[in-house]
């Protein structure tokens, strides 16, 4: 189990050594990886033993780096001896893994026309930083003047790819007499969250000058950066509005019902800005909804920004896990994670989950821990742009690669995204249609060029994962699940999760009297027999119908006692077993030759199959009159049984019935019961 201190863990490692046994010789050097916790680095020359530690069987401790790791070497004394009981070598190991600064990277682009004095017109200009989570950064200042007798007007920094709210832009404008903007400054600013950002990309559409107008009515001419989006809880946004003192302007905002006023006939003052609060209602709705924000009053013609503006506001993000099961288990109690959309959490919420998972019929036990991809909304989806297309509904794609799931209406997904950002919301797109493996229609029109990258998500921005899970088996039909939900990340869109039990718990069907049991082919097939509490005989017709398969009776569940085989010999059924095919945990599956080979496997194909009749009326005192039962045409070729005391039945209350096959094969099987 990995322990975790001073922002790093490691794993204990064991040796089994035999007593007197050298220890050296058997161990040679004994390793420990240091690994740092995310946000740390771990540093060799960091990490050291302390001064007072001493052991018997110890030598030397170093440690030495191994790429983001540190490993830790133990030198044991060369005549160090096992000793009769187990050795225990604590470590005082001094040291722990430092901070780790994040980076952010990405390009600036500004339209500059022609007269603008200073910065220039660039495209893709690079810029990178590099800092602590929760620390502010200035990553890169731009500034633009107008010539003398003109002005200057520049449209606000936007952002076209990346998550505003890391970001601060802050403008300084510099004025003459006349209260007109002479020269703007830009100061890009940068807040660290918890994981380093690469790809991010910041646009001016235009920056120009102009001549100087005569005097003239005092105008509005622009405004402070609106936000890309509001949370569902709302709050107080201050809004600056910018012009020529004396302007008078009106501000509103409406989502098509409600109305939110902002500002009635306020005036510009003689510093050039005027500002305002806008609150933002709480949002209780299910999706989001569009804010239309209007500027109205002394406003410059043609106004450089946009006017209307779109505020959009979302719903609180609810991530619902629940679960299935096509094999009837049932127990599972969804989970709901309530938490704000659009969200990066450096240290994921944790919700911990216990289900108490049951069948009526038949039995259940674990077969593995759940991992993400046993969720049936996770997916990895991979597909390329089939040339270069403009402005279509229906996208030609190459290259499609479906690891996990395939392609479903109401996929969403994103166009060359940087694997910083893989499976972040918001995503543009959305498949409406699947037609053929080649082609899908999506919403909205989209253009690309030839090759570019599609990935395609189904949790709508929801990052998640299962940890912590423990099974406990209560009885043959219960079983306790405990596990943590961990959000390290919230969508646009509420979404629900469902976790497909049937991955990770098998399930044998009960098996009536006098029912067969269909043929399940290559591999494992079991079926459950609830026991009697006084005792009693579980019994099977067998017939292998040709290629060799073999039938097992199972005391207890599939990983319970072996108490009845098939097999080609005429000494009875309960024993030797064949523990090398068909058998728990490796349910290794034979080969035809190997089916062939091995001894509890019967089959037409082998010698002739002695029916047992003779040994089970012997055994049990009952009879078995024909092996070819009510006339149904199916000849068995063999009986399987087992007689069980009522103290069978109190250390375990069920039975399995299991047959193994390799590629191929076919069986039929019918219990039988008695009074």
């Amino acid at each position: 189990m990995s322990i975790t201190i001073n922002n790093y863990s490691f794993t204990p490692v064991a040796y089994n050594i035999a007593e007197e046994n050298n220890i050296p010789f058997e161990v040679g050097i004994a390793t420990l990886t240091i690994i740092p916790n995310e946000g740390y680095t771990a540093t060799a020359s960091d990490f050291s033993i302390d001064p007072s530690f001493y052991n018997q069987y110890v030598s030397t401790v170093t440690f030495t780096q191994s790429g983001l790791n540190v490993i830790c070497n133990v030198t044991f004394l060369p005549d160090a001896t096992m000793p009769s009981s187990n050795v225990t070598i604590p470590l005082c190991v001094v040291g722990e893994g430092n901070v780790n600064a994040l980076p952010i990277s990405g390009t600036f682009t500004a339209n500059v026309n022609a007269g603008v004095i200073g910065n220039g017109a660039e495209t893709d200009t690079p810029y990178s930083a590099s800092g602590l989570e929760g620390t502010e950064v200035s990553l890169f200042t731009r500034s633009y003047s107008a010539p003398s007798g003109m002005f200057i007007a520049s449209s606000a920094p936007q952002m076209v790819v990346g998550n505003q709210s890391n970001y601060t832009f802050e403008t300084t404008n510099t004025f003459d007499a006349l209260g007109n903007i002479t020269t703007i400054s830009y100061d890009f600013k940068y807040l660290f969250p918890g994981v380093g950002v690469s790809g991010d990309k910041i646009n001016i559409k235009g920056i120009n000058v102009y001549a100087l107008r005569l005097p003239q009515p005092s105008e509005v001419t622009g405004y402070s950066t609106l936000p890309v989006f509001m949370q569902f809880s709302g709050g107080n946004f201050s809004w600056n509005v910018f012009g020529v003192d004396g302007a008078s302007f009106s501000a509103s905002m409406t989502d098509g019902v409600d109305t939110v006023t902002i500002a009635t006939n306020a005036i510009i003052g003689t510093g050039g800005v005027s500002t305002q609060t806008i609150e933002f209602p709480t949002y209780s709705g299910a999706t989001h909804k569009d804010w239309t924000l209007t500027l109205t009053g002394d406003l410059q013609s043609p106004f450089s920004q946009a006017n209307p503006a779109t505020i959009r506001q979302y719903a609180a993000n609810v991530t619902t896990l629940t679960a299935s099961s096509a094999n009837g288990i049932v127990g599972f109690t969804p989970i709901l994670s309530t938490l704000p959309a659009l969200q990066q959490y450096a240290t994921p919420m944790v919700y911990p989950v216990s289900w108490n998972l049951s069948v009526p019929a038949g039995t259940i036990i674990s077969e593995r821990q759940p991992i993400v991809y046993d969720v049936t909304e996770v997916i990895s989806i991979f597909a390329g742009a089939d040339g270069s297309q403009s402005n279509v509904s229906s996208l030609n794609i190459n290259n499609l690669v479906a690891l996990y799931g395939s392609l479903q209406v109401g996929d969403r997904f994103n166009v060359n995204a940087p694997l910083t950002t893989f499976g972040q919301a918001p995503f543009p797109y959305e498949v409406t249609a699947v037609n053929s493996s080649t082609n899908i229609s999506v919403s909205p029109n989209i253009t690309v060029t030839d090759e570019d990258g599609l990935r395609f998500y189904r949790t709508n921005g929801t990052a998640f994962s299962l940890t912590n899970a423990t099974f406990t088996q209560v009885d043959n039909q219960n079983i306790t699940l405990d596990f943590n939900l961990e959000t390290s990340a919230t969508g646009d869109v509420s979404t629900t999760l469902t976790l497909d039990l049937d991955n990770i718990i098998s399930f044998a069907p009960a098996v009536s009297c006098s029912a067969t049991i269909p043929s399940g082919g290559v591999g494992v097939t079991d079926n459950s027999v609830a026991l009697d509490p006084a005792g009693g005989i579980v019994c099977f017709l067998v017939d292998p119908i040709g290629v060799p398969d073999k039938f097992e009776i199972i005391h207890g569940n599939a990983n319970g006692t072996k108490v009845a085989t098939s097999g080609m010999n005429t000494t009875g059924n309960s024993g030797p077993f064949d523990n090398t095919f068909g058998t728990e945990s490796t349910n290794v599956v034979p080969s035809v030759i190997e089916a062939t080979n091995t001894l509890q496997f019967i089959g037409t194909d082998k010698d002739p199959i002695d029916t047992r009749q003779t040994e089970f009326n012997t055994a049990t005192g009952e009879t078995i009159a024909t092996m070819q039962p009510g006339g149904t045409g199916v000849i068995y070729k063999q009986v399987l049984w087992w007689e069980y005391t009522a103290a069978d039945y109190v250390t375990n209350s069920n039975a399995t019935f299991r047959a193994t096959g390799p590629t191929g094969t076919g069986w039929n099987a019918l219990r039988v019961c008695f009074p």
